[in-house]
């Protein structure tokens, strides 16, 4: 059993390349034909790679993490406003009231 991602990148390192390259012969195949145009260059074929190494997993609880801090952050600002004007109104309606003109 693999505990961690570290322990993931040993066994890769203890077993080499001889099961992946096993993956690849098995699993891999051209999907174009030979008259396909733009699909050969000369006798090769034209192959792309993903290179991402991202867990999608990961990368989504991060977002989602980081998101929340601002929801939060923005929800303590509008609370923040709201009381502000609140209590601004407040002043402004004890004042007339009141008929006082001095700011509290």
């Amino acid at each position: 059993m693999v505990e961690d991602k570290t322990g993931i990148a040993h066994a890769r390192s203890r077993l080499g390349a001889e099961p992946l390259k096993k993956l690849y012969e098995s699993v891999v195949f051209p999907i174009a034909k030979r008259e396909t145009k733009g699909v050969w260059y000369r006798q090769w074929p034209m192959v792309s790679l993903d290179g991402r190494t991202l867990d999608a997993a990961e990368e989504l609880a991060t977002l989602y993490h980081q998101r929340w801090e601002i929801e939060t952050a923005l929800d303590g600002e509008k609370r923040f406003i709201r009381r502000s004007s609140k209590n601004s109104s407040r002043n402004s309606v004890s004042r007339a009231a009141t008929g006082s003109t001095r700011v509290a």
